[in-house]
């Protein structure tokens, strides 16, 4: 199994490809989100996506 840096920069890259970008969750949360620009695509329902989430979502993509 490939480890987790490596998926997380494929994941990145599938995303770029479609305009859209991996972002560190800042205002007190620890995760990630998915951005195009200055809006936010996807995040958590309550919190913010683990580095696992961004994954499987852009693998899905």
């Amino acid at each position: 199994m490939e480890n987790m840096k490596a998926r997380l920069d494929r994941a990145k890259r599938e995303l770029r490809k479609s305009g859209l970008y991996v972002r560190r969750f800042r205002k007190g949360y620890d995760g990630w989100m998915i951005v195009d620009g200055n809006n936010i695509i996807v995040s958590g329902d309550h919190a913010p996506l683990t580095l696992e989430d961004v994954i499987r979502w852009a693998e899905e993509k």
